[in-house]
């Protein structure tokens, strides 16, 4: 070992202009992996959502859809907390299916109320919406 180095410990020096964010990117402070993998569109949907809170309570509630995806969306105006991983039911007009939380606004921030959410592989979609044709109109605009 060489004086002025800690045994295990190999000191790095890491330029950090070089990863600069570009303008359409933006600093994730509260998803830092944040990464989308489905197209998502625009929505203002209704729908009802029920399951077990984060006390384990039941719960019913109303809630609106800000976007939605094949396999998911994000719901605002919750307001009975949930955890990340919970399974809900969510009900639009009068089709059902589950979705499993995947993330959870939190409290004192602008995602606060919201929770993103992905529909389970043996569900089906309760979206009555062509999503490709709304991207592809979506672009053209």
């Amino acid at each position: 070992m060489t004086s002025g180095t800690r045994s295990g410990v190999t000191p790095v020096s890491f330029n950090h202009s070089r990863y600069a964010l570009t303008s359409n990117q933006s600093a994730r402070k509260d998803r830092p992996m944040y990464r989308r993998r489905n197209r998502r569109v625009a929505a203002f949907l209704t729908v009802r959502i029920w399951g077990v809170d984060a006390k384990s309570l039941p719960f019913t509630q109303h809630a609106q859809v800000r976007n939605i995806s094949d396999g998911g969306a994000v719901l605002q105006g919750m307001i009975r907390p949930v955890k990340a991983g919970a399974i809900l039911h969510v009900q639009h007009e009068a089709d059902q299916a589950q979705f499993r939380v995947v993330w959870v606004g939190k409290q004192g921030t602008q995602r606060q109320g919201e929770i993103g959410i992905e529909r389970l592989l043996s569900e089906p979609s309760i979206w009555d919406v062509n999503l490709l044709h709304c991207c592809q109109l979506v672009g053209k605009g």
